[in-house]
């Protein structure tokens, strides 16, 4: 595969897993799908401290939460509140973090 063509392959993946990401915010967004398998997919891509972090997580979970956040801040305040503050915290810990 030449470097114009891995190029255009790696763009497409983005764009296939940006979307397939958005499409998982939307289900939630629709109440086809539990808060629980979201907060499952934002610790997936968060990972955790033994993982190396690589970009297109922390990208993919910025859509997620660009998506659902709203909803999983008005409608799961008080049962999913630690919940929140974790992902948030992890992201502080990651923006920190200076690898």
């Amino acid at each position: 595969m030449s470097g114009e063509e891995r190029s255009e392959y790696d763009t497409r993946m983005k764009r296939r897993i940006l979307g397939t990401i958005r499409f998982i915010g939307e289900l939630f967004v629709r109440s086809m799908l539990a808060s629980k398998i979201i907060f499952g997919c934002i610790a997936l891509l968060l990972g955790d401290e033994s993982k190396e972090q690589i970009e297109e997580d922390l990208e993919s979970l910025c859509r997620l939460l660009e998506t659902v956040g709203k909803q999983l801040d008005d409608k799961y305040k008080t049962s999913n509140k630690n919940s929140l503050e974790m992902v948030f915290n992890g992201l502080k810990s990651l923006s920190n973090n200076p690898n």
